[in-house]
């Protein structure tokens, strides 16, 4: 939970450096719904903040991290298992229901077999295990050392993602004001967030309209290096009663 809130903290530090003349001066503490609050006289700013992203490739490839760890447990285990040097990179678009467990063990069997004739290997110069693109071995120059390298694209989505993620905390708006009064949701687009990663078409976002309820949305496009842009999308007019 405290890695989440430093990231959030990062995310929204960056969005005022990218739009000063948007955001209020002053120190926004952490809270937790919303996820942070700034005093201000007479009334307080509560911001919420998401990630705009495709939830189950960010899970995934949350849960493959667990393949390195697990596939040198199991490389150690061997007879005549010795220090290397691994580095590897899973597949960009892996087959549905592949495990970690399946990934582990082919990439363990991988490095015992090729322990002593060292090498660099890619998908179409070596029968590589399944869900791996590329997967070197080498001599360490002390204790192996294994590191990972994930194969990701960036997906292109319209206004329609956005809109699910503004009705997904549309629905908590009445415990967010609890809080605060006014309360803003800030929808972040990392263009450097690997497994799940979205892009948007800016000028399509800027003439669309969105139902919701906050004081102000705001979508942060961060570029690698946490430059970026702010936009304020628009509200949709009401609906006659």
């Amino acid at each position: 939970m405290r890695r989440q809130k430093d990231i959030e903290r990062h995310y929204l530090d960056e969005a005022r450096l990218a739009a000063t003349s948007v955001f209020p001066g002053g120190t926004f503490e952490p809270s937790e719904r919303p996820d942070f609050v700034l005093s201000l006289n007479p009334r307080a700013l509560g911001i919420e903040m998401t990630e705009l992203c495709q939830g189950s490739a960010r899970a995934a490839g949350a849960r493959l991290r667990y393949v390195l760890p697990e596939a040198r447990r199991l490389y150690d285990r061997r007879p005549d298992a010795k220090p290397v040097f691994v580095n590897f990179a899973l597949a960009p678009n892996l087959e549905v229901g592949t495990t970690v467990k399946q990934l582990s063990a082919g990439l363990a069997d991988f490095v015992y077999e090729h322990r002593n004739h060292y090498g660099s290997f890619s998908w179409d110069e070596e029968a590589l295990p399944d869900g791996f693109c590329h997967i070197a071995e080498f001599s360490p120059n002390e204790d192996g050392r294994w590191f990972h390298s994930a194969g990701s694209r960036t997906e292109l989505v319209g206004p329609e993602l956005i809109l699910a993620s503004i009705t997904e905390k549309n629905e908590r708006l009445a415990e967010y004001r609890k809080a605060t009064p006014d309360v803003w949701l800030l929808i972040v687009n990392d263009l450097f967030l690997g497994a799940g990663e979205v892009c948007v078409r800016l000028d399509e976002i800027a003439r669309s309209t969105f139902d919701f309820g906050f004081d102000k949305v705001l979508l942060f496009e961060r570029q690698p290096g946490g430059s970026g842009k702010v936009i304020e999308l628009r509200r949709a007019a009401a609906r006659a009663a």
